[in-house]
């Protein structure tokens, strides 16, 4: 293909890139504000935070397609591999290529957030099971007791105990 396809398909995915990348970060600030919420157990604002973050996914979703069907526009099949035969085939100056790492970087520190922002929910609602337990006379508290038996005991706790 002529050098201005390679330039204009360069060009396209620059774009796209950088559209990603904003929209990445975005999503980052969304995940630090419910992360925040929910260390500081200040839940209030968590539906429209939610809701505004699903829109930033499916936005980012979109993006992401348009990517994929630019580089198969370009001759380059949907892959692990697509970028970088993306980037080897129209990208001399490495402009495509740091827009794609950079994009990566946000996107894993996004990850790592979200994952924490899932322990976090883990724990808390295992701390709200156990507590019901107890309220409830559950059987089992989900530890172990003497010997490596079940710890429950079967039998009720006043709420005092909880």
């Amino acid at each position: 293909m002529s050098s201005p396809v390679r330039n204009e398909a360069r060009a396209r995915l620059l774009d796209l890139l950088g559209k990603s990348v904003r929209q990445s970060l975005k999503l980052r600030e969304f995940l630090e504000s419910e992360h925040d919420a929910l260390k500081s157990q200040d839940v209030g604002g968590l539906p429209e935070l939610l809701a505004e973050k699903r829109q930033c996914v499916d936005t980012l979703k979109s993006l992401d397609q348009q990517r994929i069907a630019r580089c198969q526009e370009a001759g380059f099949p949907a892959g692990p591999a697509q970028m970088d035969a993306m980037c080897d085939w129209c990208d001399d100056a490495s402009a495509l290529r740091n827009a794609w790492n950079e994009l990566l970087a946000v996107a894993d520190g996004c990850k790592r957030l979200n994952d924490t922002i899932g322990a976090i929910i883990h724990a808390r609602r295992n701390q709200a099971a156990k507590g019901l337990a107890v309220l409830v006379g559950g059987a089992s508290t989900g530890t172990y007791g003497r010997n490596a038996a079940d710890g429950g005991t079967g039998r009720s706790r006043n709420l005092a105990e909880a």
